[in-house]
């Protein structure tokens, strides 16, 4: 009876087998679902894992992965790096490399029309040797050159028609695919200061990371001196002074390091050597406008001022000067459809500007051009009023007569003649004589008349002084603040 007793109370306070095996079975349940559970974060953990490697290798770009695929084993892949950069400063390209550390190879596109190249070579040191093939996997060029860091300087040359440019890439983190403003790197400076006592402005251009020219005024002198040189090391630049005889007058080294400031020292033709610190007073901003591919390629550039209507005026010259070459570059190309080693780069065009004086009233200067198929084309030489708005001609500054043209053809006939050139060279003499020095600027120390641009005699030219020129000049016109 006790037993039934207690079984009752039991079976009352407490869970039947039933209930106990159901009990059981779900604390074995819980068990197993905790380890599974734990099991389940290592799994997720290992696919996410495993998952997120092939996301990874999923998310390289298209060219990353054709260069893996230029490589026997992809898995011996040191390293892939991207670059940025120009040909000759102005052509804008993305490069991109891999190298498994016997062979280099890659891929470059000119970013203005999307066209690619397989590069394949080697790197041995700092030295990189690399061939360029087209899309018919011939070899159309052959690039060289030196990786600094992260950057690479390389000569650029065509296996067939040896044509040739320079090449700066810089290391980005990822592939460009958009073209970079093309004046980011190009500026026209204005300075003002003294070599020693003598006041000096000194107008300096900066097309590219090495290259320098513009012109130097010396106040005491009145004359205008040339400039041309290039950076030898960071921070410091070495440019030596000319005449408009082609004559040395000296060698300039400065200092670059603050963009405010140029520093340095002044060496003439005697050897003297005197002091130079001179201020900026203003920049121009440069652009450009260029477009490569595997035939051709079209490039001006040319400044930009805070006058607004010089800005819609030198950007509609450009723009036709483009459309211009293209026009030609269309009409021939249909006679080299094939896309031969010896039709890289067959049509050139070139244009670029050179100032020759810029205040609060004018800006002057030359558009020069090249072509590859017609050599050199005359130029055109401006002189913008930014006062009025407008490019002005001599028939604003001369007065209504005849006269000064008449003046200024003698001049310049007695003048050529003291050209050191002129006097050595029959060719240059026969050249020059038919020349008609259709194109005038003003600058500071006189109206310089010139040549067109000759690919083996550059740009001959002969200043007349003001002193020279003021019976024939108007009065109150835009180069009257120029005139003593």
């Amino acid at each position: 009876m006790a037993s039934n007793k207690i079984l009752k109370i039991h079976k009352s306070r407490a869970f039947s087998f039933r209930q106990l095996w159901d009990l059981k079975d779900s604390y074995i349940t819980n068990i197993i679902l905790r380890l599974l559970k734990k099991i389940n974060t290592f799994l997720i953990l290992g696919i996410f894992c495993c998952f997120g490697q092939i996301e990874t290798r999923g998310q390289s770009t298209v060219t990353e992965r054709a260069i893996y695929r230029q490589f026997e084993k992809p898995g011996k892949v040191l390293w892939l790096k991207h670059y940025k950069g120009r040909f000759d400063g102005m052509n804008s390209i993305s490069v991109s490399l891999a190298y498994d550390g016997k062979d280099c190879k890659g891929m470059m596109t000119y970013l203005s029309s999307k066209e690619k190249f397989n590069l394949e070579g080697d790197i041995n040191g700092n030295e990189i040797n690399l061939e360029e093939k087209g899309k018919n996997g011939k070899v159309s060029a052959v690039i060289f050159g030196t990786i600094e860091g992260k950057q690479i300087e390389a000569d650029w040359i065509t296996v067939e028609n040896n044509t040739g440019a320079k090449i700066f890439l810089e290391e980005v983190n990822r592939e460009v695919k958009i073209p970079t403003r093309c004046g980011e790197d190009k500026w026209i400076r204005l300075y003002h200061g003294f070599f020693e006592k003598e006041k000096v402005e000194l107008l300096l251009h900066h097309p590219d990371h090495i290259d320098y020219y513009g012109m130097a005024f010396f106040n005491d002198q009145k004359a205008t001196y040339k400039i041309n040189g290039e950076r030898i090391e960071e921070g410091q630049i070495k440019l030596t002074l000319k005449d408009s005889r082609h004559q040395n007058k000296g060698k300039l080294n400065t200092t670059l390091d603050d963009q405010n400031t140029l520093k340095g020292k002044f060496q003439d033709e005697e050897n003297h050597v005197v002091p130079i610190s001179l201020a900026l007073v203003q920049q121009l901003n440069m652009a450009c406008l260029e477009h490569a591919d595997f035939q051709s390629n079209v490039d001006i550039s040319y400044p930009l001022s805070l006058n607004e209507k010089f800005n819609s005026w030198i950007e509609d010259f450009t723009k036709q000067w483009v459309a211009q070459s293209q026009k030609q570059i269309n009409e021939l190309k249909p006679q080299y459809k094939k896309k031969k080693p010896d039709h890289r780069a067959l049509f050139r065009a070139f244009a670029w500007c050179e100032l020759s004086m810029v205040n609060e009233r004018l800006i002057t200067g030359y558009f020069s051009s090249s072509y590859s198929w017609g050599g050199v084309q005359p130029g055109e030489s401006f002189n913008f009023d930014l006062f009025a708005g407008k490019p002005i001609t001599e028939k604003d500054i001369f007065k209504q007569d005849a006269a000064h043209e008449d003046f200024v053809k003698q001049y310049i006939k007695l003048h050529i003649r003291k050209l050191a050139l002129y006097k050595k060279d029959k060719i240059f003499r026969a050249w020059l004589d038919k020349e008609t020095f259709g194109n005038f600027v003003v600058q500071k120390d006189g109206i310089k008349y010139s040549t067109a641009f000759s690919p083996i005699y550059g740009r001959q030219e002969i200043v007349i002084p003001y002193k020279v020129l003021k019976d024939f000049l108007k009065e109150n016109s835009a180069v009257s603040h120029l005139v003593d």
